[in-house]
């Protein structure tokens, strides 16, 4: 469809974005999965300073979409934008983590495994904390959509490279010839689609499918509430 078309444009573009800011950064071309060079302190502070700049960008446009008219030519424009700051933000915020574990983890995979962990964990508990705000009515869906948008992408793909980085891992310790190389990484992805697809196909294709339920604030529910019992009163 025409918005997961634009949703692959704005990965792609962010990830183009965060190539190019880690290229400003470090002086040096970064590969697909990351820079894995020494790291100083400046370093750090500039990519904070990247993600502390495409937060308040993505604040603005999240704002102006906000206050921009449903018919306004812009609106369509204003989405598209939200979901590359948003998705640069989560690259962005990735290689921040990545480069902090690296300090500590020497190995590629363990590093990247380590990473993986390390993120999912604060940001799946982010995620249910958020539910709960938007339930009581302190965030709005919008905002928290934005969230789950950059959360869903830095977990997916920090588990992508820890699987790819693991594929390779056991690739190199047991092929001896090319082709040995090629049948074995053929395996293991087999064998990794035949690991999760199932679990895909029962139980996210059904949520992902299933029209998005109406959310129903603590507030709106006193309200609901209140005028059921007038109405009660009333009869």
């Amino acid at each position: 469809s025409e918005e997961a078309e634009e949703e692959c444009a704005a990965i792609i573009l962010s990830l183009m974005t965060r190539q190019m800011t880690l290229f400003c950064i470090l002086g040096r071309v970064p590969t697909k999965k990351g820079d894995f060079g020494r790291h100083v302190r400046s370093d750090f502070g500039w990519l904070f300073g990247a993600i502390v700049i495409a937060m308040v960008l993505l604040v603005i446009v999240n704002k102006a979409y906000y206050l921009s008219q449903d018919t306004s030519c812009w609106k369509h424009k204003l989405v598209f934008l939200k979901h590359y700051l948003a998705f640069t933000v989560a690259w962005l915020a990735l290689s921040f983590s990545r480069w902090s574990v690296q300090m500590v983890v020497h190995d590629k995979t363990l590093m990247f495994i380590t990473n993986a962990v390390g993120l999912s964990i604060p940001l799946v508990l982010m995620i249910v904390l958020i539910d709960f705000l938007c339930d009581d009515g302190w965030m709005s869906e919008n905002s928290a959509m934005i969230f789950m948008s950059c959360a869903a992408l830095s977990i997916g793909l920090s588990w992508e490279c820890a699987f790819a980085s693991s594929i390779d891992t056991i690739n190199k310790t047991t092929g001896s010839t090319v082709f040995a190389n090629v049948a074995v990484e053929i395996l293991l992805c087999l064998g990794l689609c035949l690991l999760l697809l199932p679990g895909w196909r029962a139980f996210v294709v059904p949520k992902a499918a299933s029209p998005l339920p109406q959310r129903v604030t603590v507030r709106a529910k006193n309200e609901m509430l209140q005028h059921t019992g007038g109405v009660d009163k009333g009869c």
